[in-house]
């Protein structure tokens, strides 16, 4: 095995077999976590993606996909791509500017839309770069600087289709993962449509880097709201709200976050570089 982060899954290491993947009931030992870690690293890079992009026209960049469930992954997962497809945002009219090209999003929608009809209480996960939340408050205040946010919020067509989707299917536990904010964070959105007296919880996790020592790339913690919930901007759905609560875990300048999934319970532990735990937070569960 290589030292460093770019192992390439040498068949010559003797792996473990993957302990049976409990879906309830009492949480693995951490030696079980350890070697169920390894043997997926390597299933992952020897399953035939790397780095490079998929074959395809340059306007269909397909750095997205989906990945091979239950083959590469324990619960249904989508890749996207928010940056290569992005539309320069020459107007202030919001419906006019995407986040991705149609091909890319309606990928999206038939992944979540087969994963709700076949895995209903299960977790879906969005793996996106940029964030759906936090948002910070002077765009909370002042929803029409939207073009200055490097987000999924900078796109208010694109994001507000896909929760108007959710809220309008009720579809449960999606949860976003990404970085970009440099802290780590976990926020819930809940949509509403009008006259609903209950909405559909859409759930952010945001990772951290693992080394960010630069103060001008990183989001300042008091820029934010934390434990409040608070309304974000709509602009072109006018029937759904979304009310939003963050939860900060850390803005240490190292740190890295562990997801424990299973189908009733979502849980969210931020580290520092030393393993010490700085944070915890169930999603759901």
């Amino acid at each position: 095995m290589k030292k460093g982060d770019n192992w390439e899954g040498a068949q010559s290491v003797v792996l473990p077999d993957a302990p049976p993947i409990v879906l309830s009931g009492a949480p693995q030992a951490d030696s079980d976590h350890h070697a169920y870690a390894i043997n997926m690293a390597a299933r992952f890079m020897g399953s035939g993606r790397n780095q490079m992009p998929l074959p395809g026209p340059t306007r269909a960049s397909q750095h997205y996909y989906a990945l091979s469930h239950p083959a590469e992954c324990d619960f249904p997962t989508f890749v996207v791509d928010t940056r290569s497809e992005r539309q320069y945002r020459h107007s202030n009219d919001p419906s006019r500017h995407c986040l991705m090209e149609p091909p890319q999003y309606k990928a999206l929608v038939t992944w979540l839309l087969r994963a709700h009809r076949e895995y209903p209480q299960a977790p879906k996960f969005i793996f996106s770069g940029s964030i759906i939340a936090p948002l910070a408050t002077r765009y909370c205040m002042e929803p029409s600087t939207w073009r200055q946010q490097d987000g999924w919020a900078g796109y208010p067509a694109t994001m507000e289709a896909l929760l108007q989707l959710i809220a309008g299917k009720r579809i449960q536990k999606v949860v976003f993962v990404g970085g970009d904010a440099h802290l780590s964070a976990v926020s819930r959105l809940t949509l509403k449509q009008q006259g609903e007296a209950s909405g559909t919880d859409v759930w952010q996790i945001v990772s951290s880097g693992l080394y960010a020592p630069l103060p001008f790339a990183n989001a300042h913690v008091e820029d934010y709201l934390w434990s409040q919930p608070h309304a974000l901007p709509v602009h072109l759905q006018k029937a759904l709200s979304i009310e939003c609560t963050n939860m900060l875990l850390s803005d240490h300048h190292s740190q890295f976050v562990r997801v424990d999934a299973t189908v009733d319970q979502l849980i969210v532990t931020c580290f520092d570089e030393t393993n010490k735990p700085l944070a915890r937070q169930t999603l759901f569960g």
